[in-house]
Protein backbone atom coordinates (compact mmCIF):
# COMPACT_ATOMS: atom_id res chain seq x y z
CA UNK A 1 0.00 0.00 0.00
CA UNK A 2 1.14 3.36 -0.53
CA UNK A 3 1.35 4.01 3.38
CA UNK A 4 3.76 1.40 3.51
CA UNK A 5 5.90 2.95 0.83
CA UNK A 6 5.19 6.01 2.10
CA UNK A 7 6.66 5.12 5.98
CA UNK A 8 9.99 3.16 3.15
CA UNK A 9 10.84 6.59 2.31
CA UNK A 10 10.43 8.46 5.45
CA UNK A 11 12.92 5.92 6.62
CA UNK A 12 15.39 6.54 3.90
CA UNK A 13 15.70 10.20 3.47
CA UNK A 14 16.87 13.33 6.04
CA UNK A 15 13.62 14.93 7.05
CA UNK A 16 13.97 18.91 6.97
CA UNK A 17 10.96 18.72 9.09
CA UNK A 18 7.09 17.56 8.98
CA UNK A 19 4.02 20.31 8.52
CA UNK A 20 1.02 20.21 10.29
CA UNK A 21 -1.11 18.56 7.06
CA UNK A 22 1.58 15.72 7.28
CA UNK A 23 3.77 17.00 4.41
CA UNK A 24 7.47 15.91 4.74
CA UNK A 25 10.20 18.50 3.87
CA UNK A 26 13.44 17.25 2.81
CA UNK A 27 16.05 18.40 0.08
CA UNK A 28 15.60 17.84 -3.36
CA UNK A 29 16.65 14.45 -4.23
CA UNK A 30 16.48 15.63 -8.38
CA UNK A 31 18.03 19.08 -8.55
CA UNK A 32 19.83 18.49 -4.93
CA UNK A 33 18.33 21.98 -3.57
CA UNK A 34 18.84 22.51 0.13
CA UNK A 35 16.03 22.79 2.16
CA UNK A 36 16.15 24.70 5.66
CA UNK A 37 13.47 24.55 8.77
CA UNK A 38 12.38 27.94 7.45
CA UNK A 39 12.77 27.52 4.22
CA UNK A 40 11.84 24.23 2.40
CA UNK A 41 11.43 23.24 -1.57
CA UNK A 42 10.66 19.66 -1.95
CA UNK A 43 7.87 17.85 0.42
CA UNK A 44 6.35 14.69 -0.47
CA UNK A 45 2.95 12.84 1.26
CA UNK A 46 1.68 9.46 1.50
CA UNK A 47 0.47 10.09 -2.66
CA UNK A 48 2.81 12.03 -4.31
CA UNK A 49 6.06 14.60 -4.26
CA UNK A 50 6.90 18.14 -5.58
CA UNK A 51 9.99 20.13 -5.52
CA UNK A 52 9.21 23.93 -6.23
CA UNK A 53 12.42 24.52 -8.17
CA UNK A 54 12.73 22.24 -10.37
CA UNK A 55 9.68 21.37 -10.77
CA UNK A 56 9.84 17.86 -10.20
CA UNK A 57 6.24 15.96 -9.18
CA UNK A 58 4.46 12.78 -9.28
CA UNK A 59 3.78 9.76 -6.82
CA UNK A 60 5.66 7.99 -4.88
CA UNK A 61 6.66 4.68 -6.84
CA UNK A 62 8.19 7.37 -8.90
CA UNK A 63 10.17 8.68 -6.27
CA UNK A 64 11.00 5.54 -4.80
CA UNK A 65 12.39 4.03 -7.99
CA UNK A 66 14.80 7.22 -8.54
CA UNK A 67 15.73 6.59 -5.03
CA UNK A 68 16.48 2.89 -6.00
CA UNK A 69 13.86 1.32 -3.71
CA UNK A 70 11.96 -1.37 -3.85
CA UNK A 71 8.11 -0.48 -4.80
CA UNK A 72 6.60 -3.57 -3.93
CA UNK A 73 3.23 -3.59 -5.00
CA UNK A 74 1.05 0.02 -4.24
CA UNK A 75 -1.63 1.43 -5.40
CA UNK A 76 -1.49 4.05 -7.78
CA UNK A 77 -2.76 7.73 -6.85
CA UNK A 78 -5.58 8.76 -9.04
CA UNK A 79 -6.71 12.11 -8.49
CA UNK A 80 -10.14 13.13 -7.21
CA UNK A 81 -12.53 14.04 -10.28
CA UNK A 82 -13.33 18.01 -9.92
CA UNK A 83 -16.24 18.86 -12.21
CA UNK A 84 -16.09 21.13 -14.50
CA UNK A 85 -18.07 24.07 -13.39
CA UNK A 86 -20.84 24.96 -15.76
CA UNK A 87 -20.53 28.68 -17.22
CA UNK A 88 -23.67 30.50 -16.39
CA UNK A 89 -23.66 33.48 -19.27
CA UNK A 90 -25.75 36.51 -18.48
CA UNK A 91 -29.40 36.83 -19.46
CA UNK A 92 -28.60 40.43 -20.20
CA UNK A 93 -25.73 39.46 -23.06
CA UNK A 94 -28.54 37.32 -24.74
CA UNK A 95 -31.24 39.83 -24.64
CA UNK A 96 -30.48 43.14 -23.30
CA UNK A 97 -33.98 44.08 -24.14
CA UNK A 98 -35.69 43.21 -21.13
CA UNK A 99 -33.07 44.30 -18.43
CA UNK A 100 -33.19 48.16 -20.38
CA UNK A 101 -36.99 48.22 -20.23
CA UNK A 102 -36.78 47.15 -16.87
CA UNK A 103 -34.66 50.00 -15.75
CA UNK A 104 -37.28 52.43 -17.29
CA UNK A 105 -39.73 50.97 -15.02
CA UNK A 106 -38.07 52.44 -12.03
CA UNK A 107 -38.90 55.70 -11.94
CA UNK A 108 -36.33 56.74 -8.70
CA UNK A 109 -34.07 57.14 -11.46
CA UNK A 110 -34.80 60.35 -12.18
CA UNK A 111 -34.06 61.85 -8.59
CA UNK A 112 -31.71 59.60 -7.55
CA UNK A 113 -29.63 61.00 -10.47
CA UNK A 114 -30.04 64.27 -10.01
CA UNK A 115 -29.67 64.08 -6.36
CA UNK A 116 -26.01 62.07 -7.24
CA UNK A 117 -24.84 64.76 -10.23
CA UNK A 118 -27.39 67.14 -10.84
CA UNK A 119 -28.44 64.60 -14.45
CA UNK A 120 -30.90 65.78 -15.69
CA UNK A 121 -34.37 63.58 -16.78
CA UNK A 122 -33.53 64.09 -20.15
CA UNK A 123 -30.19 62.79 -19.97
CA UNK A 124 -31.21 60.12 -17.83
CA UNK A 125 -33.19 58.85 -21.05
CA UNK A 126 -30.86 59.72 -23.69
CA UNK A 127 -27.80 57.47 -22.33
CA UNK A 128 -30.96 55.00 -20.96
CA UNK A 129 -29.47 55.54 -17.30
CA UNK A 130 -31.16 53.00 -14.58
CA UNK A 131 -31.32 52.70 -10.88
CA UNK A 132 -31.46 48.91 -9.71
CA UNK A 133 -28.99 46.17 -8.64
CA UNK A 134 -26.20 45.49 -10.68
CA UNK A 135 -26.31 42.17 -12.39
CA UNK A 136 -23.64 39.26 -11.61
CA UNK A 137 -22.38 40.79 -9.28
CA UNK A 138 -21.86 40.09 -4.94
CA UNK A 139 -23.69 43.66 -4.04
CA UNK A 140 -27.10 43.64 -3.15
CA UNK A 141 -27.86 47.29 -2.72
CA UNK A 142 -29.54 49.16 -5.36
CA UNK A 143 -26.92 51.31 -7.58
CA UNK A 144 -26.88 54.00 -10.66
CA UNK A 145 -26.74 52.00 -13.71
CA UNK A 146 -24.58 53.16 -16.92
CA UNK A 147 -25.25 50.86 -19.82
CA UNK A 148 -22.58 50.86 -22.33
CA UNK A 149 -22.67 50.22 -25.99
CA UNK A 150 -20.17 49.72 -28.85
CA UNK A 151 -22.18 49.75 -32.77
CA UNK A 152 -25.74 49.76 -31.09
CA UNK A 153 -25.28 46.87 -29.14
CA UNK A 154 -25.21 46.56 -24.79
CA UNK A 155 -21.99 45.08 -24.10
CA UNK A 156 -21.26 46.07 -20.79
CA UNK A 157 -23.11 47.62 -17.65
CA UNK A 158 -21.10 49.50 -15.01
CA UNK A 159 -22.76 50.58 -11.53
CA UNK A 160 -22.15 53.27 -9.01
CA UNK A 161 -22.62 53.14 -5.83
CA UNK A 162 -25.11 55.33 -3.69
CA UNK A 163 -26.41 52.61 -0.85
CA UNK A 164 -23.16 50.36 -0.14
CA UNK A 165 -21.41 53.07 2.22
CA UNK A 166 -17.67 51.08 2.57
CA UNK A 167 -19.14 47.66 2.14
CA UNK A 168 -18.80 47.35 -1.90
CA UNK A 169 -16.30 49.06 -4.59
CA UNK A 170 -17.28 52.78 -5.88
CA UNK A 171 -18.01 51.10 -9.20
CA UNK A 172 -18.62 47.59 -10.06
CA UNK A 173 -18.96 46.38 -13.89
CA UNK A 174 -21.94 43.45 -14.56
CA UNK A 175 -20.71 40.12 -15.21
CA UNK A 176 -19.07 39.69 -18.77
CA UNK A 177 -19.04 43.25 -19.51
CA UNK A 178 -16.34 44.33 -21.79
CA UNK A 179 -14.22 46.87 -21.74
CA UNK A 180 -15.21 50.08 -24.18
CA UNK A 181 -15.23 53.71 -25.00
CA UNK A 182 -18.22 54.97 -23.56
CA UNK A 183 -20.14 57.58 -26.08
CA UNK A 184 -17.12 55.88 -28.55
CA UNK A 185 -20.34 55.71 -31.76
CA UNK A 186 -21.41 59.12 -31.11
CA UNK A 187 -17.64 60.06 -32.49
CA UNK A 188 -18.13 61.74 -35.88
CA UNK A 189 -15.34 64.02 -37.67
CA UNK A 190 -14.59 67.96 -37.04
CA UNK A 191 -15.85 67.53 -32.93
CA UNK A 192 -14.42 68.77 -30.35
CA UNK A 193 -14.16 65.68 -28.14
CA UNK A 194 -14.05 65.84 -24.53
CA UNK A 195 -12.32 62.92 -23.08
CA UNK A 196 -13.28 62.42 -18.92
CA UNK A 197 -12.11 60.50 -15.82
CA UNK A 198 -15.67 58.34 -15.90
CA UNK A 199 -18.66 57.96 -17.70
CA UNK A 200 -20.84 59.74 -15.57
CA UNK A 201 -19.12 63.15 -15.69
CA UNK A 202 -19.22 62.32 -19.72
CA UNK A 203 -23.08 62.24 -19.56
CA UNK A 204 -22.89 65.65 -17.53
CA UNK A 205 -20.55 67.18 -20.01
CA UNK A 206 -22.64 66.50 -23.19
CA UNK A 207 -25.86 67.70 -21.42
CA UNK A 208 -24.37 70.84 -20.22
CA UNK A 209 -22.34 71.74 -23.05
CA UNK A 210 -23.56 72.27 -26.72
CA UNK A 211 -21.44 70.71 -29.79
CA UNK A 212 -19.30 68.54 -28.13
CA UNK A 213 -18.59 64.54 -27.71
CA UNK A 214 -17.58 63.91 -24.41
CA UNK A 215 -15.95 60.04 -23.96
CA UNK A 216 -14.60 57.78 -21.58
CA UNK A 217 -12.95 54.50 -20.48
CA UNK A 218 -15.72 52.26 -19.19
CA UNK A 219 -12.80 51.38 -16.82
CA UNK A 220 -11.28 54.38 -15.77
CA UNK A 221 -8.76 56.80 -17.49
CA UNK A 222 -5.96 54.79 -16.16
CA UNK A 223 -6.99 51.75 -18.72
CA UNK A 224 -7.26 53.89 -21.43
CA UNK A 225 -6.86 52.01 -24.57
CA UNK A 226 -4.00 53.24 -27.94
CA UNK A 227 -6.66 52.37 -30.16
CA UNK A 228 -9.20 54.20 -28.79
CA UNK A 229 -6.42 57.24 -29.51
CA UNK A 230 -6.11 56.04 -32.96
CA UNK A 231 -10.26 56.58 -33.45
CA UNK A 232 -10.10 59.54 -32.15
CA UNK A 233 -7.18 60.83 -34.00
CA UNK A 234 -8.65 59.03 -37.19
CA UNK A 235 -11.86 61.19 -36.69
CA UNK A 236 -9.97 64.54 -37.44
CA UNK A 237 -11.03 66.59 -34.76
CA UNK A 238 -11.35 70.03 -34.15
CA UNK A 239 -9.99 69.76 -31.46
CA UNK A 240 -9.37 67.13 -28.32
CA UNK A 241 -9.80 68.17 -24.82
CA UNK A 242 -8.30 65.67 -21.64
CA UNK A 243 -10.19 66.79 -18.65
CA UNK A 244 -8.78 65.91 -15.19
CA UNK A 245 -10.53 66.13 -11.94
CA UNK A 246 -8.37 68.68 -9.28
CA UNK A 247 -6.95 64.78 -8.01
CA UNK A 248 -5.48 63.96 -11.01
CA UNK A 249 -7.07 61.05 -12.22
CA UNK A 250 -7.13 59.77 -8.25
CA UNK A 251 -3.69 60.05 -7.46
CA UNK A 252 -2.50 61.85 -4.25
CA UNK A 253 -0.30 64.80 -5.61
CA UNK A 254 -1.71 68.15 -5.20
CA UNK A 255 -2.44 69.85 -8.56
CA UNK A 256 -0.76 72.64 -8.03
CA UNK A 257 2.46 70.58 -7.35
CA UNK A 258 1.54 68.92 -10.70
CA UNK A 259 0.82 72.17 -12.65
CA UNK A 260 4.29 73.48 -11.42
CA UNK A 261 6.06 69.98 -12.57
CA UNK A 262 4.42 70.25 -15.91
CA UNK A 263 5.58 74.16 -16.38
CA UNK A 264 9.07 73.32 -15.17
CA UNK A 265 9.26 70.44 -17.63
CA UNK A 266 8.14 73.02 -20.64
CA UNK A 267 11.00 75.37 -19.34
CA UNK A 268 13.46 72.71 -19.67
CA UNK A 269 12.42 71.16 -22.32
CA UNK A 270 11.52 73.88 -24.91
CA UNK A 271 11.61 71.71 -27.97
CA UNK A 272 9.32 68.85 -26.36
CA UNK A 273 5.86 68.19 -27.34
CA UNK A 274 5.26 65.43 -24.49
CA UNK A 275 3.97 65.37 -21.40
CA UNK A 276 5.48 64.06 -18.27
CA UNK A 277 3.51 60.49 -18.14
CA UNK A 278 1.27 60.30 -14.92
CA UNK A 279 -2.06 58.24 -14.95
CA UNK A 280 -4.33 59.65 -17.51
CA UNK A 281 -2.27 61.97 -19.12
CA UNK A 282 -0.24 59.92 -21.38
CA UNK A 283 -3.68 59.57 -23.00
CA UNK A 284 -2.34 62.90 -24.35
CA UNK A 285 0.62 62.16 -25.25
CA UNK A 286 -0.75 59.92 -27.78
CA UNK A 287 -3.20 62.07 -28.98
CA UNK A 288 -0.12 64.63 -29.21
CA UNK A 289 1.71 62.24 -31.46
CA UNK A 290 -1.07 61.23 -33.69
CA UNK A 291 -0.94 64.99 -34.52
CA UNK A 292 -4.18 65.56 -32.79
CA UNK A 293 -4.77 69.60 -31.32
CA UNK A 294 -5.11 68.25 -28.14
CA UNK A 295 -5.05 70.27 -24.70
CA UNK A 296 -4.61 69.02 -21.17
CA UNK A 297 -7.10 70.91 -18.64
CA UNK A 298 -7.12 70.02 -14.74
CA UNK A 299 -9.72 72.38 -12.88
CA UNK A 300 -8.19 74.61 -10.11
CA UNK A 301 -9.44 74.05 -6.50
CA UNK A 302 -11.57 77.02 -6.31
CA UNK A 303 -13.75 76.00 -9.12
CA UNK A 304 -17.12 74.85 -7.87
CA UNK A 305 -18.82 71.16 -7.95
CA UNK A 306 -19.09 69.59 -11.10
CA UNK A 307 -22.72 70.12 -12.37
CA UNK A 308 -22.11 73.70 -12.07
CA UNK A 309 -20.38 72.88 -15.60
CA UNK A 310 -23.09 74.42 -17.83
CA UNK A 311 -21.85 75.83 -20.97
CA UNK A 312 -19.27 77.79 -19.73
CA UNK A 313 -16.72 74.51 -19.87
CA UNK A 314 -15.17 75.24 -23.03
CA UNK A 315 -15.15 79.01 -22.71
CA UNK A 316 -13.54 78.67 -19.39
CA UNK A 317 -10.82 76.01 -20.69
CA UNK A 318 -10.24 79.05 -23.49
CA UNK A 319 -10.16 82.37 -20.58
CA UNK A 320 -8.73 80.34 -18.15
CA UNK A 321 -4.95 80.01 -19.14
CA UNK A 322 -3.53 79.45 -15.94
CA UNK A 323 -4.87 76.29 -15.42
CA UNK A 324 -4.16 75.16 -19.16
CA UNK A 325 -1.53 72.36 -18.28
CA UNK A 326 -0.36 72.09 -22.38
Amino acid sequence: MNNDLFYKIKSRVEIIRTDRNGNVHVNCPFCGKASSRTETHFSFNNTQFHCFVCGAKGGLRKLAEYLSMDTGSITPYIAPHRPVKKQVIPGWTINPKPYLDGLKTNEKRYDEWFRHKRIKAATVDKFQLGFSQLPGTSCKHQRLIVPVFEAGNLIGIRGRAVECGNSCPKWLNATNSKPALFNGDLITTRQVIIITENNVDSCLTMQETENVIAVSSTNGCATWREHWSKAIADSNPKQVIVWLDADLCGGRLHPIDYKSQVNQWFIDHPKSKNIPTTNGVKICNELLSLGCKAMLYQWPLHTPPKYDLGSLLLSRIKQDEDNILY
